[in-house]
This record gives structure tokens, sequence and C-alpha cells, in this order.
């Protein structure tokens, strides 16, 4: 019964002590980013400038919603590249 204890307890530290060196390793660095796209993080002076809006069609009100107002679409800048953010209707 005493041998069992012994053994038991050595396995605990053991399994102690394999998770700490476990988690004590560092994270993988981050993967470059994709092909053609700018490195994260860029400088907005080192941003491309904003392509031209594309043509953009307003719908008609929402039914029912008369006083909301058009809220037109715009370009932001998602880290990599332009995204279009299509307009919409607002309260």
């Amino acid at each position: 019964m005493h041998n069992l204890r012994i053994i038991l307890a050595a396995a605990v530290a053991l399994s102690i002590l394999w998770w700490g060196a476990a988690m004590a390793q560092p994270s993988p660095p981050p993967g470059p980013p994709p092909a053609g796209y700018p490195a994260p993080g860029v400088p907005p002076h080192h941003r491309p400038p904003p392509p031209p809006p594309p043509r953009e069609v307003r719908p008609p009100y929402p039914p029912g919603h008369y006083h909301w107002h058009w809220a037109a679409g715009h370009w932001r800048w998602n880290g990599y590249r332009w995204v279009w953010t299509s307009g919409h209707w607002r309260r």
C-alpha cells in the first residue's frame, strides 16, 4: 500500500511537471500576410488611397419608415486592404 502511494504521488508530480513544461512553450509566430497584401498595422500614410466609390443605387424607403435617412456607403481599411461597406437605411 505504501509503494502504491509513492507511485501515485510520483505520477501526479510528473504529470504536473509535464503540464507546466508544455504550457511554458511560446506560441508560434503569426504567418505572413496573404500574397499581395501589405503587412498588418500599416500606418495610414503608407496605405494606398481608397478606390473611387462604386455607383450605389439608393433603394426606396422601407415601408412604414419614411422618417429614416440613407447612410451612404464608404470604403474602410481592414488592416490589409480597402473593403466597401454598402449604404443602408438608418433610423
